[in-house]
């Protein structure tokens, strides 16, 4: 374990409002960008946390060439992004929690989400750019089966979790169970803000993969988390579009 920042060489006394956790492994390429883009809106309300899962391509030496900017910095083996993401949680000292990846862009619209983060209690959202689009709205419980709401335009509060873990046997959408079970917590409200904070990288680690495990459950989450009214209307919603798909191919109806 190597480990270095500004936290080891001098104790701050303020609690930040929010902590930025970025995860990387073997991300040369990507750490000089990330640092101009996020240096920018690092404050004493804003910490940067990273944490590396044991690179050999020179990322632990960017790190410590930037130990003065980035207020704590971790390199050790880990189990993948989630147990990533869920360790370098242990390592904020921020109320409210965000991740982006080395690779994503924070954008104006962050500062004026950061000034309204008020209730611990209350996850709030914002909107990113994906896919070259503007994404973002108020979400309700059916809209968590017809879209996946994109991480980076969360802000969730610490405490969040001491009740929950990216559960790291999903390995591409651990974030979305996560999200569904937070959103089905009557302990938290889910807060949108009209302010475009980012932007996501569609060529990220979990952009264009598929997480066969959670979609084998995902029925289940939705019945457990959602309810069985969400349930019942997620499945009326599959069956019509499995019966316009098989009309399409000229089998008729079911």
């Amino acid at each position: 374990m190597t480990e270095g920042g500004i936290r080891l060489q001098s104790e701050g006394k303020k609690q930040p409002k929010l902590s930025i956790i970025t995860v990387v492994y073997n991300a040369v390429s990507l750490i000089p960008g990330f640092m101009e883009n996020v240096l920018a809106y690092r404050s004493a309300n804003v910490e940067l946390v990273m944490l590396d899962g044991g690179s050999t391509d020179g990322t632990l030496e960017l790190l410590q060439q930037y130990s003065n900017k980035i207020d704590y910095w971790r390199s050790e083996p880990d189990e993948g992004i989630y147990d990533a993401m869920n360790k370098a949680v242990e390592y904020t000292r921020g109320q409210w929690v965000y991740f982006m990846g080395a690779d994503d862009r924070l954008l104006g619209g962050f500062n004026k989400v950061v000034n309204a983060l008020r209730n611990s209690h209350v996850v709030y959202y914002a909107k990113v750019v994906l896919w070259g689009d503007i994404r973002g709205k108020a979400y309700k419980k059916y809209d968590f089966i017809k879209m996946e709401i994109c991480h980076q335009s969360i802000f969730y509060p610490k405490k969040v979790f001491d009740y929950y873990q990216y559960e790291t046997h999903y390995k591409i959408l651990a974030d979305q169970h996560f999200n569904i079970r937070c959103f089905a917590d009557k302990r938290f409200k889910w807060q949108f803000l009209d302010d475009l904070v980012a932007i996501y990288d569609t060529r990220g680690f979990s952009a264009n993969k598929v997480d066969t495990l959670y979609y084998q459950h995902y029925n289940h989450m939705v019945k457990k988390y959602l309810g069985l009214w969400v349930y019942t209307r997620y499945r009326f919603r599959k069956y019509k579009l499995m019966r316009k798909q098989n009309k399409q191919n000229g089998k008729g109806s079911l």
